[in-house]
């Protein structure tokens, strides 16, 4: 969201993102769900199976109040905005903060040496607000720092040193589950195309084509067209190449069922009859 080159205020939160931080759909999951508890954001949306929408929510008055004294965050703000004029001393300061955000995508933080924490740090330093970490914290990022070959001052060189240290083993580890992802989502993809073609199927042919045969359905349940409904259907039901077929049709017929003044009981009692369920 904050590095969107529209500026937009709004993100969906896919799996791609827990591919570039190196962590699982879950944790991200998790970390917005804190966000929007704390008023970062404000979820707009959500879906099972889908991404969820969301958006930068309005500061308070106390946190607005910090950022404004902070210039740095300030002038990282209006950069990331697209705002900032020709670079000031507090441009230059905030360029560099921009550059270590933006380093959070690189593999040697979600994949690598470097990793979130020590990201953290080094974007707080950037911004003179370290000591929002507590010195435990602060003490073990720049400790792995300093395991990484990198100078825990020195926030200026942190991107570039980001970027050469994702090079072998952490961009070959984030490429790959990539891979997967894109995988996974062609997949998704494709079952979802199955299972909307199924239900176009069903509703449009199938489902008719066996009322033809049958008649239509009465406005109260009788044995005989129930028995006449179970005898057509016997074939789909016996095919077990033809299980989600037979799946969206018992949908289907329930829908069916109850438009025609059917009460709930007697649907689900017509519906095991006529489509029972694999043993």
């Amino acid at each position: 969201m904050i590095d969107d080159p529209e500026a937009w205020d709004s993100a969906l939160v896919s799996k791609k993102l827990g591919v570039v931080l190196g962590v699982t759909h879950t944790a991200v999951s998790a970390r917005v769900r804190k966000l929007v508890e704390s008023g970062t954001l404000t979820l707009l949306s959500r879906g099972r199976g889908v991404p969820g929408r969301v958006r930068f929510a309005k500061l308070p008055a106390s946190v607005s109040s910090t950022l404004e004294s902070n210039g740095v965050a300030v002038g990282l703000v209006d950069l990331l905005a697209g705002g900032s004029e020709a670079p000031s001393e507090s441009n230059g300061s905030a360029a560099d903060a921009a550059r270590v955000l933006r380093a959070v995508t690189e593999p040697s933080v979600g994949y690598g040496a470097i990793g979130d924490a020590a990201w953290q740090y080094a974007l707080l330093r950037a911004l003179g607000s370290e000591d929002a970490l507590p010195q435990g914290r602060r003490t073990r990022a720049r400790r792995t720092l300093r395991d990484a070959g990198l100078d825990p001052d020195d926030v200026r060189a942190f991107a570039d040193a980001a970027r050469t240290l994702s090079e072998g083993e952490p961009a070959r580890l984030r490429d790959e589950r990539e891979a997967a992802r894109v995988i996974e989502a062609a997949e998704r993809a494709a079952s979802a195309e199955r299972s909307r073609a199924q239900k176009k199927l069903v509703h449009e042919r199938v489902l008719p084509g066996l009322l033809a045969h049958v008649g239509a359905v009465p406005k109260t349940p009788t044995r005989e067209w129930v028995g006449a409904m179970r005898d057509a259907c016997a074939g789909v039901v016996a095919d077990e190449s033809k299980r989600e077929v037979v799946a969206v049709l018992r949908g289907a017929l329930r829908q069916k069922l109850l438009r025609a003044g059917w009460s709930t009981d007697e649907v689900t009692r017509g519906i095991a009859i006529i489509l029972p369920k694999a043993a």
